[in-house]
Protein backbone atom coordinates (compact mmCIF):
# COMPACT_ATOMS: atom_id res chain seq x y z
CA UNK A 1 0.00 0.00 0.00
CA UNK A 2 3.10 2.40 0.35
CA UNK A 3 4.10 1.93 -2.93
CA UNK A 4 0.61 2.23 -3.97
CA UNK A 5 0.24 5.61 -2.30
CA UNK A 6 3.53 7.24 -3.05
CA UNK A 7 2.95 6.25 -6.50
CA UNK A 8 -0.04 8.21 -7.52
CA UNK A 9 -0.21 12.39 -8.18
CA UNK A 10 -1.88 13.18 -4.83
CA UNK A 11 1.75 13.53 -3.57
CA UNK A 12 0.51 11.56 -0.14
CA UNK A 13 3.62 8.92 1.40
CA UNK A 14 4.76 7.57 4.38
CA UNK A 15 8.19 8.54 5.37
CA UNK A 16 10.45 5.96 7.63
CA UNK A 17 8.92 6.48 10.89
CA UNK A 18 5.70 5.35 9.30
CA UNK A 19 3.68 9.00 9.62
CA UNK A 20 1.64 10.59 7.02
CA UNK A 21 2.80 13.19 4.54
CA UNK A 22 0.86 14.84 2.07
CA UNK A 23 4.21 16.28 0.24
CA UNK A 24 6.36 14.18 -1.92
CA UNK A 25 9.57 13.44 0.24
CA UNK A 26 12.19 15.26 -1.62
CA UNK A 27 9.92 18.31 -1.60
CA UNK A 28 9.32 17.46 2.23
CA UNK A 29 13.22 17.71 2.74
CA UNK A 30 13.69 21.05 0.64
CA UNK A 31 10.79 22.11 2.71
CA UNK A 32 12.63 21.41 5.59
CA UNK A 33 16.17 22.71 4.86
CA UNK A 34 14.42 25.77 3.60
CA UNK A 35 12.75 26.35 6.89
CA UNK A 36 15.72 25.60 9.13
CA UNK A 37 17.72 28.39 7.15
CA UNK A 38 14.97 30.79 7.32
CA UNK A 39 15.18 30.15 11.21
CA UNK A 40 19.09 30.59 10.50
CA UNK A 41 18.45 33.44 8.51
CA UNK A 42 15.88 35.31 11.03
CA UNK A 43 18.20 34.82 13.95
CA UNK A 44 21.22 36.83 11.57
CA UNK A 45 18.78 39.45 11.29
CA UNK A 46 17.79 39.43 14.45
CA UNK A 47 21.30 40.21 15.57
CA UNK A 48 22.06 42.19 12.84
CA UNK A 49 19.05 44.45 14.35
CA UNK A 50 20.67 43.92 17.76
CA UNK A 51 24.12 45.49 16.51
CA UNK A 52 22.51 48.49 14.91
CA UNK A 53 20.38 49.28 17.93
CA UNK A 54 23.45 49.09 19.63
CA UNK A 55 25.55 50.98 17.25
CA UNK A 56 22.58 53.84 17.48
CA UNK A 57 22.98 53.99 21.14
CA UNK A 58 26.70 54.42 21.02
CA UNK A 59 26.21 57.20 18.42
CA UNK A 60 23.58 58.84 20.71
CA UNK A 61 26.28 59.18 23.79
CA UNK A 62 28.72 60.26 21.57
CA UNK A 63 26.62 62.89 20.07
CA UNK A 64 25.28 63.98 23.66
CA UNK A 65 29.34 63.56 24.76
CA UNK A 66 30.34 65.84 21.71
CA UNK A 67 27.21 68.17 22.16
CA UNK A 68 28.58 68.53 26.00
CA UNK A 69 31.99 69.17 24.99
CA UNK A 70 30.65 71.68 22.55
CA UNK A 71 28.33 73.70 24.81
CA UNK A 72 31.90 73.11 27.23
CA UNK A 73 33.96 75.28 24.36
CA UNK A 74 31.68 77.81 23.99
CA UNK A 75 31.25 78.76 27.91
CA UNK A 76 35.09 78.52 27.63
CA UNK A 77 35.82 80.92 24.72
CA UNK A 78 32.52 83.07 25.78
CA UNK A 79 34.14 83.65 29.01
CA UNK A 80 38.04 84.02 27.45
CA UNK A 81 36.14 86.65 25.60
CA UNK A 82 34.82 88.63 28.71
CA UNK A 83 37.72 88.13 30.38
CA UNK A 84 40.03 90.36 27.53
CA UNK A 85 36.93 92.38 27.71
CA UNK A 86 37.60 93.09 31.55
CA UNK A 87 41.44 93.58 30.85
CA UNK A 88 40.92 95.89 28.15
CA UNK A 89 38.79 98.10 30.06
CA UNK A 90 41.33 97.76 33.49
CA UNK A 91 43.32 98.35 31.51
CA UNK A 92 42.09 101.61 30.03
CA UNK A 93 41.27 102.43 33.75
CA UNK A 94 44.59 102.17 34.93
CA UNK A 95 45.85 104.17 32.48
CA UNK A 96 43.56 106.77 33.41
CA UNK A 97 44.72 106.69 36.81
CA UNK A 98 48.06 107.13 35.62
CA UNK A 99 47.45 109.80 33.70
CA UNK A 100 45.83 111.77 36.66
CA UNK A 101 48.28 110.66 38.71
CA UNK A 102 51.37 111.98 36.41
CA UNK A 103 49.34 115.03 36.27
CA UNK A 104 48.83 115.27 40.16
CA UNK A 105 52.79 114.25 40.24
CA UNK A 106 53.67 117.46 37.98
CA UNK A 107 51.52 120.06 39.51
CA UNK A 108 53.15 118.90 43.13
CA UNK A 109 56.46 119.37 41.69
CA UNK A 110 55.85 122.40 39.91
CA UNK A 111 53.83 123.52 44.05
CA UNK A 112 57.08 121.81 45.39
CA UNK A 113 59.24 123.69 43.49
CA UNK A 114 57.55 126.99 43.89
CA UNK A 115 57.46 126.31 47.71
CA UNK A 116 61.37 126.16 47.11
CA UNK A 117 61.24 129.35 45.78
CA UNK A 118 59.09 130.95 48.32
CA UNK A 119 61.29 129.32 51.13
CA UNK A 120 64.51 130.25 49.34
CA UNK A 121 62.91 134.36 49.08
CA UNK A 122 61.87 134.05 52.36
CA UNK A 123 65.33 133.12 53.63
CA UNK A 124 66.82 135.52 51.61
CA UNK A 125 64.25 138.48 53.27
CA UNK A 126 64.99 136.59 56.76
CA UNK A 127 68.83 137.41 56.48
CA UNK A 128 68.52 140.63 55.02
CA UNK A 129 66.02 141.80 57.89
CA UNK A 130 68.83 140.03 60.61
CA UNK A 131 71.62 141.82 59.04
CA UNK A 132 69.85 145.37 58.76
CA UNK A 133 68.81 144.94 62.41
CA UNK A 134 72.12 143.65 63.76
Amino acid sequence: MREALEGSDMGISFDDANRLRLLHPDAFQTSQALCIESQHFVAKLTQYDDYIHEFLNVLDRKAQLIEREKLKAIGIRNKLECQQEVRRRKQKELEGLISEKQAQIDRLAQEYESLQRAETEQRILMEKLQRNEL
